[in-house]
């Protein structure tokens, strides 16, 4: 496979760089729904008024089990850290401690990050694969789940969004 590449190599210098750059940029932009890390980004901008919005459609989990402000605290604390890792790139003699923050990312969660949030709401958060909740009609009239009677939304006016609360 490299053989073959290094063998393409005059065929794939004919290919603008522009060319080359909007293809990169378009699957990039591609692959942003469904990545757990944009939806939170969302979530952080869409209107407290609007968030129960998100469960009429396939969601993740983590939105009804997790307080909507450790999703906002847990969602900083990624975005300064990208920029961390992003910004020392960009200092010449810094650059080459890129590497370092990676393989800082594994005590900080291990270490660090358990010192600010709790166990469940971590294991949620950072989930390699998470599990889709499936949609869910809200009555905004009567405040409860047209789909199951057996579910009721109860809306937290600090710290969290709807919460799915069983009345079984």
């Amino acid at each position: 496979m490299v053989g073959a590449c290094v063998a393409a190599m005059p065929i794939l210098k004919r290919i603008p760089s522009s060319v080359l750059w909007g293809y990169f940029a378009f699957m990039a932009i591609e692959s942003l729904p469904g990545n757990q890390f944009w939806e939170r980004i969302l979530l952080l901008f869409t209107a407290p008024g609007r968030r129960y919005k998100v469960l009429e459609d396939n969601h993740a989990t983590f939105v009804e089990t997790v307080p909507f402000k450790t999703i906002a605290w847990f969602t900083l604390f990624q975005t300064v850290y990208l920029l961390l890792c992003f910004g020392i790139t960009w200092i010449p003699i810094a650059g080459v401690l890129f590497p370092l923050l990676i393989m800082l990312l594994v005590p900080v969660r291990q270490y660090l990050l358990p010192k600010f949030f709790k166990g469940a709401h971590l294991q949620d958060l950072d989930a390699a694969e998470y599990e889709e909740a499936p949609a869910i009609a809200y009555n905004m009239s009567y405040g409860v789940s047209c789909q199951k009677p057996s579910y009721i939304f109860q809306h937290l006016k600090r710290n969290s969004l709807f919460i799915l609360i069983s009345l079984k």
